[in-house]
């Protein structure tokens, strides 16, 4: 389960839900229905469920019988509170990322310090008319500006001492990209294991299945249908009643048949008789 550490990083689609219709008018009406008890009255304001139950409208209609599904995109409507030290942390972590992202982009601009650096490449963007990418190191000079303001950083020296915390994030990211590799190469050997488990399976099923075959095969070989000849007094007896009354029903529709056939043959021969 080691692997479920590195699953998000090569995960292109939104997380998401399916689910049916029907379910989403039940749930719906639910919410509707019990508003009351699911609001916390003293803290309306800041309950994101009460914004969520504020913005819900009439419950739409939907058959039982509709067996639809819908996928839905899940998404975070209210982003978690940071305290003022999470914000720095993580403005510090942007910045490191930003910056890795631009110099990548930006290969070969060299300078005394860091800043030097991407003064530098901003100047020649401009030049250039890259604007977008002229905003991007902008932004990264700026949040340089914040975290000396904040104290995570010193601009003494240029931030030359952020090249440190930027070559630390290269190294953990080398770090995660092997365990990355080796986590690889036990998902490929495990798979490999079950192709030959599978193969494996599949060779015992097929000779099973002709095993089967021969034991049925020599089952039949000397197989012979035999019948029996019944007389009338055996079909009299006790039990074979049925068959004779169904014979008897039988015998009877055909001599009424064959009676009917000669009373029609006899009315045609007079009307011949009659016109001779």
């Amino acid at each position: 389960m080691r692997v479920n550490r590195y699953t998000h990083l090569g995960k292109k689609e939104k997380d998401s839900i399916v689910i049916q219709l029907k379910d989403i008018v039940f749930i719906h009406a639910l919410c509707v229905k019990n508003k009351k008890e699911m609001i916390d009255s003293a803290q309306v304001d800041d309950d994101p469920l009460a914004k969520i139950l504020a913005d819900l409208e009439e419950v739409p209609t939907c058959p039982e019988t509709d067996t639809s599904d819908v996928t839905l995109e899940l998404s975070n409507r209210f982003p978690p509170k940071l305290t003022k030290i999470e914000k720095k942390k993580n403005l510090k972590s942007e910045t490191i990322d930003a910056a890795i992202k631009v110099m990548q982009k930006l290969p070969g601009f060299t300078g005394n310090t860091f800043l030097e650096v991407f003064v530098r490449m901003k100047l020649h963007l401009k030049k250039m008319g890259e604007t977008d990418l002229a905003q991007e190191v902008q932004n990264v000079i700026a949040n340089l500006q914040n975290l000396a303001k904040y104290a995570l950083i010193s601009s003494d020296d240029g931030y030359n001492g952020f090249l440190v915390d930027i070559q630390q994030e290269l190294i953990a990211r080398t770090r995660r990209r092997g365990e990355q590799m080796k986590e690889i190469d036990r998902l490929t050997a495990a798979i490999q294991d079950l192709k030959e488990q599978g193969a494996d399976l599949e060779k015992k099923i097929k000779e099973f299945e002709d095993y089967l075959v021969a034991i049925r095969n020599k089952l039949t070989q000397n197989f012979q249908a035999k019948t029996k000849v019944f007389s009338y007094k055996q079909l009299t007896k006790k039990g074979q009643n049925i068959i004779v009354i169904q014979l008897s029903q039988k015998l009877k529709l055909v001599k009424s048949n064959l009676q009917s056939h000669k009373q029609a043959s006899k009315i045609s021969l007079s009307k011949d008789l009659l016109r001779g």
